[in-house]
């Protein structure tokens, strides 16, 4: 579904639709690889910030 691919999330989608159900709209919202790739590199992001705050400064 090109809204989901497009970073519009279920909910919205779902809305627009007139889905009753969300699991109808999950039906639906099938995902490419290439498409979820925006959602690994903010985990990663989020990884790393997390590391970084975690260690003391000067290291």
């Amino acid at each position: 579904m090109i809204l989901v691919q497009s970073g519009i999330d279920l909910y919205k989608v779902q809305q627009l639709l007139g889905h009753k159900s969300p699991i109808m709209t999950q039906r639906y919202a099938r995902h490419y690889l290439e498409s979820l790739r925006g959602g690994v590199e903010i985990l990663d992001r989020l990884r790393e910030s997390s590391t970084n705050l975690a260690q003391p400064a000067g290291l």
